[in-house]
């Protein structure tokens, strides 16, 4: 490529696209603290610094070998930091919000059951999430009545997830 100045620049390469792109205020201050951290601990600050020192236009092998290897620091370290905050989940199955439903369900059964054997659960929110799916009758069910429920939800939820490639084809 030529610039306006007749000179032969190099072209740059635009990077990989990255998984990392949230609106979530908490996601982000979390890897621009892990960048900063990982900077800090290389000393990027003071390499570009000394690079700077012996750079001059055009620039040398050696300066351009330095800002290269400087470049791929960094690169790791923003990947690295990347997957310290971001969460990617394997999808085991197609989504379909049947499957949800029945999900959810067995979540809320399992969570049920963990109360009835004395576990710390938060029970506000199991009340909200009870109602949420209809199910505010569960809460005052015996034991033995939840694990029935929950095993046919089990039951149910294996059977749409068999089906759930022509599920997803409907929404």
């Amino acid at each position: 490529m030529r610039s306006v100045l007749g000179t032969l620049l190099h072209r740059i390469v635009p990077p990989k696209a990255r998984r990392l792109n949230s609106k979530c205020p908490r996601i982000r201050d979390e890897y621009l603290a892990l960048v900063r951290k990982g900077f800090k601990e290389k000393n990027i600050e003071r390499r570009l610094v000394q690079i700077e020192e012996t750079a001059t236009f055009p620039p040398t092998e050696e300066v351009e070998k330095l800002m290269e290897k400087l470049d791929n620091l960094i690169e790791e370290i923003m990947l690295q930091s990347e997957k310290g905050c971001r969460r990617l989940y394997a999808a085991h199955y197609e989504f379909s919000p049947p499957i949800q439903l029945w999900l959810d369900r067995c979540h809320l059964l399992k969570w049920l059951l963990r109360s009835h054997q004395g576990k710390q659960v938060n029970a506000g929110n199991m009340r909200r999430f009870a109602r949420k799916l209809g199910m505010m009758q569960c809460i005052r069910m015996p034991v033995a009545e939840i694990v029935q429920l929950y095993r046919e939800a089990k039951e149910r939820t294996k059977d749409l997830m068999a089906e759930s490639p022509y599920l997803r084809k409907q929404f």
